[in-house]
């Protein structure tokens, strides 16, 4: 090798020719003066081979370039890797480079002296600036979130990624953070105490600020958000690493006015004299104090410390309001709706601005279907269905009650279709005994899922949430009623509901038979479905034996099927 320009060129054609161990080879080489003049140019041309492309097709690159930088971290001049490491950071353009860069620079970081204050204060900002400027507050958690929804946080790809990020960052921290304490044991632990601009301070100031942003608008008082739970604990233990006695920070809430609600500048002045004069780490007190709760497992019984996460949101704001309004108006056009008589309803035409709402809300309903299969029944699946239709994503205010309500129109439709089969296949096929015109039927609405399947059981269980039962039940009893109905069951005995609760059971059957069922065609699922209705068959013609026996179970019969049309909306006369 005869000069600087050699060495580089010949690595960049070993890791072209991915001849990756020859390239290794040369920095190992390397003696620590020729490593000093090319450290910029071999952590700028190694950094050049961390993409995107190499990381998907050509693994064994990336982690050969990834080594090759943890080796320049290691043996070259600390200060010359740090500043080329923070250039390179500053302009990563993936979430893999970024963790890349973040393994080399912990080299760096664990090599620095705890004195070297402010290169820990670099590494550390130039993170929260990655991780502000790429992450935004994700669509699911802006406005408020249902219980439904809270079950399903964690499967949004933005809040994925941003577990993924903390948990990267807090891999890259633990060993730093625990070599900085070694050499710093017999030193005061005191930090906040005193206007100081030490390593301590730097990294309690840096773990607070990742409880910011993003990171902040999760509710961790939920037991299905598993991750972001343990993501907050493991950050609050590398907070109280920080202290020989976390207790300590009691004395911070010793005065009761922390137990009274601030103004928001009143947090914003007293932010100020936590952290030194300089007011560089500059934070709300109100994520001060809840971390503190948090780490010393203090959980007092007056008012709660104010969250401000989302309270100042413009977003928050924006969305309360245009959800008043069209509650308001859906309530109006109930109202006047409600003064018409059952006949005369399906007579009169109403009046355009009454039917706008709800024909807008058909419309996204309509189009969030097609957006399922990506989002699952959630509200952001609402949200693309609104941009389809040209309204803002903001509308899914429409529908508090969050992606069940794309479950129920998607059942409502369906049993639409099945009547609209019902009534044609009644009329072609007079022939045909009622069992086999029940498990036609019931073929037909079942397949009308098959699209969905995978994303089924996300629907039953948000079905199932108490406060949905009602609707759900009653689109399942109304469709059994109209297929009983089509296959000419007109009696007005108690068979009348026997039947129809029977076939509702083996709909229900079949149906999560179906979800588990991966024979051709779903032929296992029409094969047990035959075979239910064999068995109830034999069951009926027990009971028609025992209908004295049972007479006085006839008057609830009715009632449940008069509820179920009740609470649907439906009347009696479309048949």
């Amino acid at each position: 090798m005869n000069g600087s320009l050699d060495v580089i060129k010949i690595v960049q054609e070993n890791l072209d020719n991915d001849d990756l161990i020859s390239a290794t080879e040369i920095i190992t080489k390397l003696d620590e003066n020729s490593l000093q003049i090319l450290c910029a140019d071999l952590i700028a041309l190694v950094a050049s081979y961390l993409t995107v492309e190499n990381y998907k097709e050509n693994v064994d690159k990336y982690l050969c370039c990834e080594n090759i930088l943890k080796l320049i971290a290691k043996s070259a001049t600390k200060e010359d890797a740090l500043f080329e490491l923070l250039e390179v950071l500053e302009n990563v353009s993936h979430d893999e480079q970024f963790i890349s860069v973040l393994k080399a620079l912990q080299v760096v970081l664990i090599r620095l002296n705890h004195a070297n204050t402010q290169a820990i204060a670099w590494v550390l900002d130039s993170i929260i600036q990655y991780i502000n400027h790429e992450i935004d507050v994700p669509e699911i958690l802006k406005g408020n979130i249902g219980p439904e929804e809270e079950k399903i946080i964690e499967n949004d790809s933005v809040v994925q990624r941003l577990l993924s990020l903390y948990f990267t960052i807090f891999l890259f921290l633990d060993p730093v953070q625990q070599c900085l304490l070694d050499q710093t044991r017999n030193e005061s632990t005191k930090i906040f105490f005193v206007h100081d601009f030490n390593s301590r301070n730097v990294i309690s100031t840096f773990l607070l600020k990742l409880m910011e942003g993003s990171f902040a608008y999760l509710n961790y008082s939920k037991e299905p958000l598993l991750y972001a739970r343990q993501c907050a604990d493991n950050l609050i233990k590398l907070f109280c690493r920080n202290f020989s006695n976390p207790y300590m920070l009691l004395e911070i809430i010793e005065d009761r006015k922390a137990f009274k609600q601030l103004s928001y500048k009143t947090q914003h002045a007293e932010s100020n004299s936590i952290f030194y004069s300089e007011d560089r780490f500059n934070l709300r007190i109100g994520l001060v104090r809840q971390s503190i709760y948090k780490c010393t497992n203090v959980r007092f019984l007056s008012v709660q410390p104010p969250s401000d996460s989302a309270s100042k949101s413009d977003v928050k704001e924006s969305f309360d309001a245009f959800r008043v309004r069209e509650e308001k108006k859906e309530e109006d056009f109930m109202n006047s709706s409600s003064t018409n008589s059952e006949e005369n309803r399906g007579n009169e035409k109403p009046k355009e601005n009454e039917t706008e709402p709800l024909a807008i809300k058909v419309k996204i309903l309509e189009a969030a279907l097609s957006h399922v299969p990506k989002h699952g029944w959630s509200k952001k699946a609402l949200s693309s269905g609104a941009e389809d239709v040209g309204l803002p994503s903001i509308s899914h205010g429409m529908f508090p009650r969050g992606g069940v309500e794309i479950i129920e129109y998607f059942n409502a439709q369906c049993n639409t279709e099945l009547i609209e089969y019902l009534k044609k296949a009644s009329a072609e096929n007079s022939n045909n005994s009622p069992t086999e015109f029940i498990a036609k039927a019931v073929q037909f609405r079942l397949r009308m899922i098959v699209p969905y399947k995978d994303l089924w059981p996300q629907a039953l269980a948000l079905m199932s949430v108490p406060s949905n039962v009602p609707v759900s039940l009653s689109n399942l009893l109304t469709m059994v009623d109209d297929i009983c109905y089509y296959a000419g069951d007109r009696s007005v005995d108690f068979n009348w509901y026997t039947r129809r609760i029977g076939l509702a059971s083996i709909f229900k059957a079949t149906e999560f038979f179906m979800l588990q069922d991966k024979s051709n065609d779903h032929e296992k699922t029409w094969s047990f479905l035959e075979h239910r209705i064999a068995d109830a068959s034999k069951m009926q013609d027990f009971l028609k034996h025992s209908e004295d026996l049972t007479k006085g179970i006839q008057q609830t019969g009715k009632t449940i099927f008069d509820t179920a049309r009740s609470i649907l909306g439906l009347n009696f006369n479309r048949r």
